[in-house]
């Protein structure tokens, strides 16, 4: 049943399943896997002489009288309400059969937020229900609240959850049952149910972890797909062992690396000297030192006779990554070359031919390399920067610009491991915790006020002034 169309929901026509369909629910199982937003509990009745002005709160009352009045254009329903402790009027607007629909002596469970008026205790636009529903879905239990749409109200989708959820029994197991013994989760069936209308706070934390369990567990096999395939699926280029061009840039350079930076690079190193296409994260704070890193993971596929792609998410950083490679490469004696969405016209056209023909080894530029125009001869590597402003499709795009090439992403975003497996588990990964000999340790700190504003502009203006950067 689960994957049966809305439409095999008693209640649901063509016209409530295209409603659905703007919340992205198409299917009975779509429907289950709309989750509540958050919770209200409405387990705590009380009596009329306890509510309180401006609480939320849930009563049991009998039905004394309604009445409808016309006031400028509208009409306002008032039912009176009476248990042993006090009287409650409800109020609706535009609304007059709710006056006469129940009759006196019925009893009511009501839900909504509680305002005095006139020493009389109102509860505008309530949720109302039968004291003596079989299976209270909205009253005197926890409610969950949905992501709703126009025309579809909360009552009527919490109805159609529970209609699904007694439609399909039980719900099939997704995870072995060691893995469920391990760690102590309850079955799929019945986290559904608890998720939706749990019995209690701790029933509804234990579905919780279930469901989250259960979607981070499907992550982790998907990517252990992925990393599997392609390490066993595709063959990339494999790279020869650090030649003299490598060689002659680390004499280049006017620092050495640090443990940090040099075993990151033997990391990537080894990666690129395997058939097996590499994917990896480099991660370090500012200044940590990944860009001389990359210098090198792009010089060694440039010795390998391939080319090398340099993506920024903004101008200003790829501009800045250029002005870094150029003197170093031109020194080899190796072509860089910029392209941002500022080129234009024949600068355009001439760059990309020479691209194309393999004059330029190391191309470096913003999302303007995603373009089907910019063709590689024989790409090597990839290098994206700022790993987290780039999406997953964005990468493959420029990937695919070579046959299998190589690839590294580069984050100075501090990503916990733990988060870093679930997030990048089909990656391997490379930290540099090290600050190269010299560099300042960076400060983050708070300024408040007027004065302190002031400081920090003219600090700002300083900075810029002196060629830097603010």
């Amino acid at each position: 049943m689960a994957e049966k169309p809305l439409t095999s929901l008693k209640g649901v026509g063509e016209a409530m399943a295209a409603r659905f369909q703007r919340l992205g629910i198409d299917t009975v199982s779509d429907l289950m896997e709309h989750f509540p937003l958050r919770y209200e509990d409405r387990t705590r009745l009380l009596p009329i002489c306890q509510l309180r002005h401006g609480d939320f709160s849930t009563f049991v009352a009998t039905v004394e009288k309604g009445e409808v009045q016309r006031l400028r254009g509208k009409a306002v329903s008032r039912l009176w309400v009476r248990d042993e402790t006090g009287v409650a009027v409800l109020v609706w607007f535009n609304q007059p059969y709710r006056a006469t629909a129940w009759k006196r002596g019925i009893q009511l469970i009501v839900y909504g937020k509680v305002n005095r008026f006139r020493d009389l205790l109102q509860v505008e636009a309530p949720e109302v229900d039968l004291a003596d529903s079989a299976e209270p879905l909205n009253m005197a239990r926890i409610v969950p609240i949905y992501p709703l749409t126009q025309g579809l109200g909360a009552r009527t989708l919490r109805k159609l959850i529970a209609a699904a959820l007694d439609g399909e029994q039980p719900l099939p197991e997704t995870l072995p049952p060691s893995v469920r013994q391990d760690h102590q989760l309850m079955e799929r069936d019945a986290a559904f149910r608890e998720i939706h209308f749990p019995a209690d706070w701790q029933s509804l934390q234990a579905a919780k972890r279930r469901i989250v369990f259960e979607e981070l567990f499907h992550l982790q096999c998907a990517l252990a797909f992925l990393r599997r395939q392609r390490l066993e699926d595709r063959r990339s280029v494999r790279h020869s062992p650090d030649g003299a061009l490598i060689q002659q840039l680390q004499a280049q350079l006017p620092f050495g690396l640090t443990h940090d930076q040099q075993a990151a690079y033997e990391e990537i190193a080894r990666d690129m000297e395997s058939t097996r296409p590499m994917l990896r994260l480099l991660q370090g704070d500012v200044g940590s030192g990944k860009t001389a890193v990359a210098l090198l993971a792009l010089a060694k596929t440039i010795e390998n006779g391939l080319q090398g792609a340099l993506m920024a998410p903004t101008e200003i950083l790829a501009e800045q990554h250029f002005q870094t490679f150029t003197p170093f490469y031109a020194q080899l004696g190796l072509k860089v070359a910029l392209l941002t969405g500022r080129v234009k016209g024949g600068n355009r056209r001439d760059l990309l031919q020479a691209l194309q023909d393999g004059s330029i080894n190391l191309l470096i530029g913003t999302h303007a390399l995603l373009q089907p125009d910019v063709v590689f001869q024989k790409l090597g590597l990839v290098v994206t920067d700022e790993q987290h402003r780039f999406g997953v499709g964005q990468r493959a795009t420029l990937q695919e610009k070579g046959l299998v090439p190589h690839t590294l992403v580069m984050s100075a975003t501090p990503i916990p491991r733990t988060m870093a497996l679930t997030l990048y588990g089909d990656m391997d990964v490379s930290v540099i915790r090290q600050l190269p000999p010299g560099r300042q340790p960076i400060a983050t700190v708070i300024r408040s006020g007027q004065a302190a504003r002031e400081k920090v502009y003219q600090f700002l203006a300083a900075e810029v002034a002196a060629g830097r950067q603010g």
